[in-house]
Parts: C-alpha cells; structure tokens; sequence
C-alpha cells in the first residue's frame, strides 16, 4: 500500500523515529490530555523543523512540511494540529528575521526546541484570523507588544 508513503519518508528524514513512536502508542493515549507525542515532537526538533538552517532549524520547504503534518495527523490529529499552530506563528516571524533580537529568537526556538502557542490572531466573528491582533513596537530599550491574545487550549504545553 502506497498511501501515505512519501509523506512518511519525509517524516522521518526529518524527525526520525516520530512516526515509529506514534505509531507504537494507541490513539486514545495520544489524544489524551497527557499524551506524550509534543514531547516527542519537541526531543526530535520539530518545533525547529521551518527554521532556516542557518539559524539552527531544519529549514524544510513548505511543501516537506505538508508531508511532515500530513504523517503526523494520520497517527496523532491534536500533535498535527499543535505543531500547525507552533509552524504558522514560526512563519510571522520569519517575515522580520533580519531584525537582529527576531533572529536571536528564531534560533532560540530551534536550539531549545521551544513551542510557541497561537498569539498573533484572535479567532473573532468578522475578523480574519491572519490579522494579528496584537502589535509589536521597538523602543530604545527593548520591544512593546499591545493587544490582547486569549490563552489558546494549548498553553499549558507552549513555552511562548
């Protein structure tokens, strides 16, 4: 049976083991409010997987990930959807990596294999969900962040 087949092989030229180790536990252990599969993710680099090599990432193409997120939602749809979540906040940042404290972030992500949870849109009635709702300012000492953000269902398990 072929299906599914490219997508693994991508998986695990990435994440070795991932798909393995998924497929040992059952679904319900998975899906589980315990489940062990975004520490799993995390101890392989997932959360580095969109990173660019350069900054300590897997650098893959958005068409790998695809793969990747196709593989891992066959086995474990709340680990798919979590890493989504991490991956579209990845994407928001890449836009200002030249922005020297953005790319010391980025690469902290990648070394530390640090989640980040959804914290640029708020799911709203009438608003795109592609349009933060928070905006980010530099000062002379710093950054200032402003709006608000809801703590998504996964917070618990994001470092940011």
């Amino acid at each position: 049976m072929n299906f599914l087949q490219k997508e693994r092989r991508t998986l695990e030229e990435f994440l070795p083991t991932l798909d393995s180790q998924l497929q040992a536990k059952s679904l319900l252990d998975l899906e589980d409010k315990e489940s062990p599969a975004i520490q799993i993710f995390r101890q392989l680099g997932g959360p580095g997987l969109l990173i660019p090599k350069e900054y300590g990432g897997s650098g893959v193409t958005p068409l790998q990930l695809a793969h990747i997120q196709r593989a891992i939602g066959s086995r474990s749809p709340s680990l798919a959807l979590a890493a989504n979540m991490h991956h579209c906040t990845v994407v928001a940042f890449l836009d200002s990596i030249a922005d020297e404290s953005v790319g010391e972030f980025i690469r902290a992500i990648a070394e530390n294999n640090l989640y980040l949870a959804s914290g640029f849109a708020e799911g709203k009635t009438g608003t795109s969900i592609l349009s933060p709702s928070m905006k980010c300012q530099r000062v002379a000492d710093g950054l200032v962040v402003n709006g608000s953000k809801k703590p998504c269902s996964l917070s618990a398990s994001m470092e940011f």
